[in-house]
């Protein structure tokens, strides 16, 4: 287990351990377990609280916490990292456990992510892999490494849990982005808008090609059909 996921792996297990001790099992020594699965998953909270910056969090930070990686690089403490693991997933979990738990504090950190998620969009409604909340607005969105329907995937669960209007609206300009992204043909470009000057060791801008990389049409057809279940 590397470094960069140390945080978020312990995090997932200690949600996965609540969720289980929160089910009624008759056995022997159930509530001590129960015990022993909450503390660890507030310790495991109160440690991501520590890396909380402008509504978001990185992908992975040094062990003093003083540096943040974003996709591939380092970036400055007032960048939210779009890509999961980072802000959606993570924002997920204290959700998932503001509800169990009935703790106003982890839901206001969901909402906080939330509210980042929302002012770092595109004006077409997508989400980069990483952007400066303090910066302007970005100019162009990705469905590279499950960017967009990841954050697309928390903000759906954070609107079933509030049943805002607002947060509703949100959730469908998103939504709109991938249809709008969508060629006529039924694929999607790695990008959009369109650019073609991403060069790649000398080749042709590839961005704009049909990706199945990081399975793009895969999540995006999957999660179009999620929302339609959800939303009607």
């Amino acid at each position: 287990m590397t470094r960069r996921t140390w945080f978020w792996n312990g995090l997932m297990c200690a949600m996965i351990a609540l969720t289980c001790a929160a089910i009624p099992v008759p056995a022997r020594g159930e509530g001590a377990v129960a015990v022993r699965a909450e503390t660890t998953l507030r310790r495991a909270l109160a440690a991501m609280a520590t890396r909380l910056w402008s509504g978001g969090w990185g992908m992975a930070w040094s062990l003093h916490g003083k540096v943040v990686w974003g996709e591939w690089r380092p970036k400055a403490h007032d960048w939210v990292c779009v890509q999961p693991p980072a802000t959606p997933s993570i924002a997920e979990v204290y959700l998932r456990a503001g509800q169990l738990l009935d703790e106003p504090v982890f839901l206001q950190h969901a909402r906080m992510a939330r509210n980042a998620l929302a002012d770092i969009r595109t004006p077409d409604g997508g989400l980069p892999h990483e952007w400066a909340i303090t910066g302007p607005r970005p100019f162009e969105a990705t469905f590279d490494d499950g960017v967009t329907t990841g954050a697309l995937a928390f903000l759906v669960k954070w609107w079933q849990h509030t049943e805002n209007s607002e947060d509703l609206a949100l959730v469908h300009s998103v939504g709109d982005f991938i249809l709008k992204a969508q060629y006529e043909s039924g694929g999607w470009p790695q990008r959009y808008p369109l650019r073609y000057e991403f060069s790649h060791h000398g080749l042709p801008d590839y961005t704009s090609y049909y990706t199945f990389n990081d399975d793009v049409v895969w999540e995006n057809v999957n999660f179009l059909i999620q929302c339609y279940i959800t939303l009607g």
